[in-house]
């Protein structure tokens, strides 16, 4: 069975280093690393093992550039969702939260048609794979605080304040 290839590109955004990987034609990972190339190479591995990886240039490379550059919202055709149905539902209910704004995770379980799956809906958002660009980041607690984030609450905090500057 032949490897998937797959491309990945580092960008330095305003809140650390994005670490963004995909095939040619759609993106299927985003998340930070801090510690350089080596680790960022690591990092993509353990979340691809059976992936072949290498660095690029792929059709998503200059919408995803404009977006960190301007604060822009990326079309949802750039993703590859790759998770449960449960979890697509999910990811996708996250892209209809408008920039600088939030939900609840409550209110996320109401979008998708579960409204007592407040916890499965918490789960799946921490497993998100395209952070940032699939705005995980823009769920918060009940009673409005800010609550856990893959890639710490510092940086939940700072995405958030860079997008109300451009909602």
């Amino acid at each position: 069975m032949k490897k998937e290839a797959l491309i990945f590109t580092r960008y330095e955004a305003p809140f650390g280093s994005l670490v963004v990987l995909g095939t040619a034609e759609k993106i299927c990972f985003a998340g930070f690393s801090e510690a350089g190339h080596d680790a960022a190479i690591a990092l993509l591995r353990n979340e691809f093992p059976e992936a072949s990886i290498s660095q690029g240039e792929a059709k998503w490379h200059e919408k995803a550039q404009t977006f960190l550059s301007e604060n822009r919202t990326l079309p949802r055709v750039l993703f590859r969702f790759s998770g449960t149905p449960f979890q697509c539902a999910v990811w996708k209910a996250l892209l209809d939260i408008p920039r600088g704004k939030t939900a609840t995770y409550a209110e996320v379980a109401r979008r998708i048609g579960h409204p007592r799956a407040v916890r499965a809906v918490g789960t799946a958002i921490g497993a998100n794979p395209i952070s940032l660009f699939i705005p995980c980041h823009r769920v918060i607690r009940s009673d409005a605080t800010i609550g856990g984030y893959r890639w710490g609450t510092r940086r939940k905090k700072a995405i958030l304040a860079w997008e109300s500057l451009n909602p």
